[in-house]
């Protein structure tokens, strides 16, 4: 009797581990997808930037305006392929 009230603990015990660790990864699964989507957006308004300078624009100033350019759409490009490897992995 005491055994069988034992082992069913424990069998309860774990499966409120295993929902825990689930809603862990739901969490994670889906914080990863939001941060890929914002960083998808922002990585096509950088896209954008490269477009058009406005005229009489010194070298310098367009030397500093697409190489700020260049390390946001690579920031946000690497965090949009980092976080949908995650996201697709994760629950492996």
């Amino acid at each position: 009797m005491l055994r069988s009230e034992r082992l069913a603990l424990e069998s309860s015990v774990k499966a409120r581990q295993l929902q825990i660790k689930e809603k862990d990864l739901n969490n994670l699964t889906n914080f990863l997808s939001s941060l890929s989507t914002q960083s998808a957006l922002l990585a096509g308004f950088s896209f954008v930037s490269f477009s058009e300078l406005p005229d009489g624009t010194s070298y310098f100033a367009a030397f500093l305006l697409y190489t700020a350019t260049s390390v946001s759409l690579g920031s946000n490009l690497f965090v949009v392929c980092s976080g949908m490897l995650a996201s697709i992995l994760a629950p492996t």
